[in-house]
């Protein structure tokens, strides 16, 4: 971290580190998985008592991470990691979970953020070439 200063945003989640070396279509992916994984397990305590607190650290963690992948979703085309239309197609689905999640439905914001994850583990920078 000292060696490069300013000059990257802080690591978020441990997520951003890929951003330094370059590798956008990892941080895609490991942030749709990593918010994936947060809505699963939304899932799995929702109706349990006293999970309010829970759901909502989750919720915002999904959050964040959803917008870690769209700001390096829109890096992807720009560093020939990704066509320009795949680019804008990863970004608008996380835009879509985005926009789910404000309305808590937590139930279709985990396929939207699972496919792109699953997209993005298939062959990570060479995807969608």
């Amino acid at each position: 971290e000292r060696l490069v200063g300013n000059l990257f945003p802080p690591l978020t989640g441990g997520i951003t580190k890929y951003g330094i070396s370059g590798r956008y279509d990892l941080v895609v992916r490991d942030a749709a998985c990593a918010s994936a994984d947060r809505i699963r397990a939304i899932l799995s305590y929702r109706n349990e008592p006293n999970s309010i607190g829970s759901i909502a650290a989750d919720a915002r963690d999904a959050k964040r991470l959803i917008v870690q992948a769209i700001e390096n979703a829109n890096k992807l085309s720009d560093n020939h990691q990704a066509t320009l239309f795949k680019s804008e197609a990863i970004s608008n689905k996380l835009r879509l979970a985005t926009s789910v999640l404000e309305s808590h439905d937590y139930d279709e914001a985990e396929p939207i953020l699972r496919q792109v994850c699953e997209e993005m583990t298939k062959h990570p920078s060479k995807i969608f070439l």
